[in-house]
């Protein structure tokens, strides 16, 4: 054998997988340093409580079936193109069985190798005095431990499946493998990659493709106009000042992402997730953020002009500042919010939640209020100027020094806990 060699890899364990629901005792990652693709992976877990393997087998048909020996254990191959599943079933002294999963990227590991070989061939050129002798051993080295790696796969070619392991497993690996990229900013040419085999996936009803995990991701500056990423995961991604202006998200998850001074211009976001986003001074005109969560999103001076908001959740959000002018927000969930100094001029409110809801100078004029919940609302300094306030629970708000007229307070739903400008009194007061 020749002398141990020592490659660029990046090394990842998850040791607490069942912590994130799933059905895994520990998950480890290996991937190339200079290329970060993946080498291998390898799952354990006891009790396959959740039918993995069942699963496998109906998805990609019968493996091939090496057995041990006599209460050995037994392991159960996959192949797709230069790829392997081996799922090993291994006893423990007391005769209990446990899993064992491990992903062989055959061609990434053999293209590693090359890339070694190549790169110490290349450094023993540019030294006179390296000797053929030295040359040689590195290369017997590399030949040895890539005939290593590939004993196992050299067993199972003749066994050939239509597609590669996808599902769960895969979506977690995925999302590992991107999380090495969050301290560097993603090459335009990899998000180009990520995007395609998104949309395939998406457009393949996820029987091919992979869906794009890009959580913790650098995306500064990315252009991402019209990107067809629906049910993508780009949470706690880095996304300042990129560009999705009619961009596809819908369904994606956003959470905790950053889009300071990002263009969401008409941007497709139904039911995406935002919670904890940090958007200050996003550009969101007419988009559809219809049903999407944005509950403790920040959100200060963004741009929503004509955006659709119906029935969104923005429970304790931060859009002080913000321009919300013409915005559907009907049923919306805006309890909590912080509207200071917002625009919701001609918004249409209606039904809405805004219980406790900081308005301080907001402007709302020709806003639709019918039926709006205001009960406990911070109003004070408010340009409620022609808006329509009937039915609009106004308890327990305060709306000292807003400008409104009685008859719109008449047409509102008023008590002694109501504070109404000066000289403001509705009929019956």
């Amino acid at each position: 054998p020749g002398e141990r060699v020592d490659h660029d890899v990046v090394k990842l364990m998850y040791r607490y997988a069942r912590q994130r629901n799933v059905p895994f005792d520990y998950v480890e990652l290996l991937f190339s340093g200079p290329s970060q693709l993946p080498l291998l992976f390898h799952i354990r877990f006891k009790t396959d409580e959740a039918g993995t393997v069942d699963a496998l087998r109906r998805r990609h048909g019968e493996p091939r079936v090496i057995d041990w020996g006599a209460g050995a254990g037994q392991s159960l191959v996959w192949r797709h193109d230069d790829d392997l599943l081996v799922v090993s079933r291994v006893p423990d002294r007391l005769g209990e069985i446990g899993h064992r999963i491990t992903f062989y990227f055959a061609a990434n590991i053999e293209e590693m190798l090359r890339a070694e070989q190549e790169q110490r061939e290349q450094k023993a050129l540019e030294h006179l005095d390296f000797t053929l002798a030295n040359r040689h051993s590195i290369v017997t080295c590399c030949e040895c431990a890539q005939a290593a790696v590939f004993s196992h796969a050299a067993s199972a070619r003749a066994n050939r499946t239509r597609a590669s392991p996808l599902g769960r497993i895969k979506d977690i690996m995925l999302h590992l493998q991107e999380r090495i990229l969050s301290r560097r900013p993603m090459p335009a040419k990899r998000l180009a990659e990520i995007t395609a085999a998104h949309r395939l996936w998406t457009d393949s009803q996820r029987r091919q493709g992979a869906r794009a995990v890009l959580g913790g991701a650098n995306l500064k500056e990315a252009d991402l106009a019209k990107a067809e990423l629906p049910g993508a995961d780009l949470g706690d991604a880095d996304l300042t000042a990129s560009t999705m202006c009619l961009a596809n998200l819908r369904d994606a998850d956003l959470s905790g992402a950053r889009l300071h001074r990002a263009d969401l211009r008409d941007a497709d976001l139904r039911r995406v997730v935002l919670s904890r986003a940090q958007a200050v001074k996003a550009d969101l005109s007419r988009a559809d953020l219809s049903l999407a969560d944005l509950s403790r999103a920040t959100l200060t001076g963004a741009v929503l002009r004509s955006a659709a908001l119906c029935r969104a959740g923005l429970k304790g959000a931060e859009l002080a500042g913000a321009d919300l002018s013409g915005a559907d927000l009907r049923e919306a969930n805006l309890s909590q919010t912080d509207l200071s100094g917002a625009d919701l001029s001609y918004s249409n409110l209606t039904q809405a939640n805004l219980s406790l809801a900081n308005l301080v100078r907001a402007d709302l004029k020709f806003a639709h209020l019918f039926r709006a919940l205001l009960r406990g609302a911070d109003l004070r300094g408010a340009d409620l100027q022609a808006a329509d306030l009937t039915g609009a629970d106004l308890r327990q708000a305060n709306l000292s020094e807003a400008r409104l007229t009685a008859e719109q307070a008449a047409g509102a739903v008023v008590d002694a806990t109501t504070t109404l400008p000066a000289g403001v009194k509705p009929p019956g007061r």
